[in-house]
């Protein structure tokens, strides 16, 4: 079909192939790599009708769905159709109703004409046409809710996934950790000493010789043994913030709590506040190639050595 418009000129596409969203984080556009073939078929296809921003916008939502990375910006769909929309109503703003009145009646009249003068086969292959686009354009908006609605039950067992008990257990203290130690030993004890009593009473009547049961060396070793005591942390700094809100680097959906320990670091001369480790590396490396000292993204202090804790 005839091209009508320029998607890419009038909606500023940078056609490189990463992400059209807002990294807000690096004051920049966003360089994650997307399936360009998607993208560029939707905008293809986009130019090929009147650039009406109304009856665009459903084009529009799934056009930004296909642009935007599904890692980091997909919640940016709403801003960058509401954008587009305005960029459209811009270059094309609408008519005065008279004026489209009369277009809308020329129009009637040529088309009269045209189908006056056309055979009927051609007539029925163009009435067929905004039919088969029609059907085209209602399969495309139910692909989007679909794919709407995938990310939401992702981000709904996210949030099913992360349990109270899990979050509970991650705040308990140094004292209380070794008293859940002595009461697994106290426990593990009363499991032998059990054990022991078990085999006795099963044991045939047989002299005092043979009935007497011995403890294995290993247990017995393992009852004795004691367990090593976890060290405190020597260097004086602030106290930790639980991990139950995103990274303020990268604004991820997920939350630190779902990361590993090793992936996120914190800060531990100000605020105590934690981010992904690979988001503060990429900062501190932006810090030493300006040479200048790194510091935190939230409270700006300085960023002092990593300890053990």
């Amino acid at each position: 079909m005839t091209q009508l418009w320029s998607p890419n000129t009038i909606l500023n596409l940078s056609q490189d192939g990463r992400c059209v969203g807002h990294a807000p984080s690096k004051g920049r556009k966003c360089l994650t790599p997307i399936g360009y073939d998607n993208l560029k078929r939707v905008v293809s296809e986009i130019a090929t009708q009147e650039p009406d921003a109304d009856l665009l916008r459903s084009k529009l939502r799934c056009m930004a769905q296909h642009g935007l990375c599904r890692r980091y910006h997909q919640y940016q769909v709403d801003d960058m159709v509401d954008k587009w929309t305005s960029r459209i109503r811009a270059a094309f703003p609408p008519p005065p109703p008279a004026r489209r009145m009369h277009r809308h009646a020329d129009r009637s009249v040529a088309s009269s004409r045209a189908s006056s003068i056309a055979p009927r086969s051609v007539a029925s292959v163009s009435s067929s046409r905004p039919e088969h686009s029609e059907i085209q354009t209602l399969q495309e908006t139910i692909a989007a809710m679909q794919e709407t609605i995938r990310v939401a039950q992702r981000q709904l067992e996210r949030l099913q996934y992360t349990s109270p008990s899990e979050s509970s257990l991650s705040r308990v203290d140094t004292d209380d950790i070794s008293t859940l130690r002595l009461s697994r030993s106290s426990s593990m004890q009363s499991v032998t000493t059990t054990r022991s009593e078990t085999i006795r009473s099963v044991a045939p009547t047989a002299p005092v010789r043979s009935t007497r049961v011995e403890t294995p060396a290993a247990t017995r070793a393992e009852e004795h043994t004691p367990r090593p005591i976890a060290t405190r942390c020597s260097r004086t700094h602030v106290r930790r913030l639980p991990v139950d809100e995103e990274c303020a680097i990268c604004y991820d959906e997920e939350h630190l709590s779902e990361r590993a320990p090793e992936d996120i670091v914190w800060c531990k001369s100000g605020c105590g506040k934690s981010v992904h480790r690979e988001c503060f590396e990429a900062w501190q490396a932006s810090c030493v190639q300006e040479s200048r000292a790194a510091t935190c993204t939230h409270c700006r202090t300085r960023w002092v050595d990593e300890c053990a804790c």
